[in-house]
């Protein structure tokens, strides 16, 4: 599995996380059992362990861009009373 794959199977669990209920709680108390059943095709432990790391960093800065906007959209209120 090469780089592009590995990019292509964390994008594919990304979305099928932000999309299914209860599928991003599955992923927080088991992500690698979770990895494997979402993707569909058998990977090496070291392949798991490389899309874990993408989805995880994704995830972070998703994370972080919903935070930066709720903050900055309560900043431009206190500015707009």
């Amino acid at each position: 599995m090469n780089i592009e794959e590995i990019k292509n199977a964390a994008q594919k669990i990304i979305e099928k996380l932000q999309s299914e209920d209860g599928l991003l709680e599955k992923f927080k108390a088991n992500p690698i059992e979770t990895i494997k059943e979402t993707l569909g095709f058998e990977a090496t432990s070291g392949q798991l362990k490389e899309i874990f790391a993408v989805v995880e960093t994704k995830l972070a800065e998703g994370s972080i861009k919903k935070e930066a906007t709720e903050i900055f959209g309560k900043i431009k209120g206190l500015f707009n009373k």
